[in-house]
């Protein structure tokens, strides 16, 4: 019976630690994918992102589309334009949220004062 136990607590400890994992590994992968293309995301800004409940992979793919195509774009903005379309915005269609991006980001343009670097 002792042994049962036992194996209950570790198997649950196991399955704590996996989740725990899995969970950084949503954070880590698009932040890995922003910092080998050169563009600056940083992990508060991810996990800022998940606690939102945007999609940071998506949101980083196109932040480092438009950083690459020279845009001077914030992920703030990328974000904010994402928040205030979410039920417009397919995450199967990234070249229209691109556009979409760009056309918000003329609109609102970035604050230097209050970007995170």
């Amino acid at each position: 019976m002792d042994r049962f136990f036992v194996g209950l607590i570790l198997g649950a400890m196991l399955m704590f630690m996996l989740t725990r994992m899995a969970e950084f590994l949503t954070i880590l992968l698009p932040w890995k994918r922003a910092f080998m293309s050169g563009a600056k995301v940083t992990l508060f800004s991810i996990v800022g992102m998940r606690m939102r409940g945007c999609p940071p992979g998506f949101l980083v793919d196109a932040y480092c589309a438009l950083a690459h195509s020279g845009h001077d774009i914030t992920i703030q903005q990328v974000e904010s334009c994402y928040i205030a379309n979410k039920h417009k915005v397919s995450e199967n269609n990234i070249d229209a949220f691109l556009d979409m991006v760009k056309d918000f980001a003329e609109k609102h343009p970035a604050d230097p004062d209050s970007a995170i670097a």
